[in-house]
């Protein structure tokens, strides 16, 4: 099912289709994993597919995707779907999925310390694969109570896997650099300079790559 959602990428869907394999393995290895990929490339569809091959091997039962706004929590619904996956964009509580589906879409602006603290129990207890859609947007000043509910729910990569999660998939179409006081909990870095820290991506696609 995974192959065959990646293998339904567009032509410039298809340049990410090289990721699929070092995501997985990466997801597998650590727990986490950071996709760059420009504006086009098919993010959304190809995460789809990496939660498909984790949930048919029963490594991620579950799903909770987090996005910059309203918009695309529909947009999102809208291209699981098309491979089969259902997930509810009007949680209980901003926490609780609807039975039939596989886990649930919401926005960053949902997250507060009691959400993170409903997130992290429902995670526990079962295998859930956390996505977090542009996530460089945790990074920034306006913000920054969005990174520390993300610490809070599911830990520090630095420190080793994430917590209550199964694995966590970051993405994000702006590969960036962040003080060291704004550091995205599930994300990799390497230092710059004294106060500069830059995200590592473990695959990355340009916008000369989808262009050729």
């Amino acid at each position: 099912h995974a192959e065959r959602a990646a293998g339904g990428l567009n032509s410039t869907g298809r340049a990410v289709q090289q990721a699929f394999e070092p995501i997985i393995h990466r997801l597998w290895a650590t727990g986490s994993a950071t996709l760059h990929a420009a504006p086009g490339a098919g993010k959304t569809l190809f995460s789809a597919a990496v939660f498909r091959c984790l949930y048919d091997r029963a490594l991620a039962t579950r799903l909770v995707i987090f996005v910059p706004n309203v918009n695309l929590v529909d947009q999102t619904v809208e291209s699981y779907a098309r491979i089969g996956i259902h997930l509810d964009h009007k949680p209980r509580d901003g926490v609780i999925e609807h039975p039939e589906t596989v886990g649930l879409v919401v926005c960053y602006q949902s997250l507060s310390d009691a959400a993170a603290e409903a997130h992290a129990a429902r995670m526990a207890r079962e295998p859930t694969l956390v996505i977090f859609d542009e996530v460089h947007h945790l990074a920034e000043r306006d913000h920054s109570a969005w990174g520390r509910f993300v610490a809070a729910m599911v830990g520090d990569v630095a420190n080793g896997p994430p917590e209550n999660a199964a694995a966590v998939f970051n993405m994000t179409g702006t590969l960036f650099r962040s003080a060291k006081s704004q550091r995205i909990s599930t994300v990799r870095y390497k230092r710059v300079d004294d106060n500069k820290w830059e995200a590592i991506p473990d695959w990355s696609v340009t916008t000369a790559e989808l262009v050729g």
